[in-house]
């Protein structure tokens, strides 16, 4: 009985590794400071984060109090990967952006599809920050468009 008690709490041991909940993000195209002359920009970075997580990319101008989800939806991990082309205002708007990675449940997920889906139609309105997934740290760079 002693052998089959430590083999399940071995296994929930094991499953919790599995599961991946570990969770970090980072950019590998841009950093902090960086300065952007191009629009759209195509932006990367790395993801590992728990199964049953999605990422997705923002934007949010220097003093301005709203988020912008970019890549028309979330973004694919390919080998602990992925890319977007973000949109840093608009055309020949210049100033500072922060540019966050958010990895977010399903409930939010499905949130955030929604607003893809009738942004356009309502004219883009801003998002608060989205709840990051348990266990998920913020990670953003803040850039200057020129």
């Amino acid at each position: 009985m002693k052998i089959k008690i430590l083999l399940f709490f071995f296994l929930i041991s094991l499953s919790n590794v599995a599961i991946g909940q570990d969770c970090s993000t980072s950019f590998t195209s841009h950093n902090t400071g960086s300065v952007i002359t191009t629009r759209p920009v195509n932006m990367s970075g790395t993801a590992k984060v728990p199964l049953k997580s999605h990422v997705w990319i923002l934007v949010q101008a220097e003093g301005f109090d709203g988020w912008y989800p970019q890549g028309n939806g979330e973004r694919p991990i390919t080998n602990s990967k992925w890319v977007c082309t973000v949109f840093l205002g608009q055309l020949g708007q210049t100033g500072y952006y922060e540019i966050a990675i958010a990895v977010v449940n399903d409930d939010v997920n499905q949130s955030l599809k929604n607003w893809v889906k009738t942004a356009q139609e309502n004219g883009y309105p801003p998002i608060p920050f989205p709840d990051m997934f348990e266990k998920c740290t913020f990670s953003s760079i803040r850039v200057e468009k020129r």
